[in-house]
């Protein structure tokens, strides 16, 4: 997602969304495209990485805080819940054989 600047201003990217349009995962912090469109593609690449690390990161915390498995599945993206979820399930898996 790219926001137009005033006349003459580069444009700023504030989000992504994901595959068909379905999911829009805003940035930590927005992107200013500048220089060539070689060096703000890595620069996005890098943007999302980060972001998408936050996200993750975030979630872990939030999944200790709330009680509710459902209220915690609808907070953030599907891939984030998704990586999380099953990042719990082998901590889960690995703790339970390791106390025999």
């Amino acid at each position: 997602m790219v926001n137009e600047g005033g006349k003459g201003d580069r444009p700023t990217a504030k989000s992504m969304i994901t595959c068909v349009g379905t999911e829009k995962v805003d940035f930590t912090k927005p992107l200013k495209l500048v220089d060539k469109v070689e060096v703000y593609m890595l620069e996005i690449i890098k943007t999302v990485q980060d972001t998408l690390q936050t996200l993750c990161q975030n979630s872990i915390q939030k999944h200790a805080q709330l009680n509710n498995r459902e209220q915690w599945l609808k907070i953030d993206p599907a891939q984030v819940t998704l990586l999380i979820n099953f990042v719990i399930w082998v901590r889960d898996v690995d703790n339970s054989f390791t106390a025999i």
